[in-house]
């Protein structure tokens, strides 16, 4: 097993031949060999499982009313104004609703 280190200001070179350095800026594999001493930047970690940037909302899904609501606006928008509109849609975990408003009504330009 290669050993991980985390490069902080108290940071002592360890003895070791081979580990991983885990610095500010990303994860480098040393090596250490008889005549140099290399750090490489380190794109996979052997033995380590593969690991995607993720996203996972904690909260339940816009209820359809809401959504049709929402819909609903932008359509009358565009059809009676020939607009463009912004709506902001504000999640309250205490009450575990949704709440909503509407807001920047323009028509659209023709130029």
């Amino acid at each position: 097993m290669i050993s991980v280190y985390i490069k902080t200001d108290k940071f002592v070179e360890p003895d070791e031949p081979l580990y991983y350095l885990v610095a500010g800026n990303g994860v480098f594999l040393v090596k250490k060999a008889g005549l140099f001493t290399a750090v490489v930047g380190a794109q996979n970690v052997a033995g380590l499982e593969n690991q995607s940037p993720a996203l996972r909302l904690m909260i339940p899904r816009v209820p359809r009313n809401v959504m049709e609501q929402v819909y609903g606006f932008f359509d009358v928008v565009y059809r009676q104004w020939d607009g463009e509109a912004v709506a902001f849609l504000y999640y309250s975990p205490e009450r575990a609703e949704f709440h909503g408003r509407k807001a920047g009504i323009r028509r659209a330009s023709t130029a």
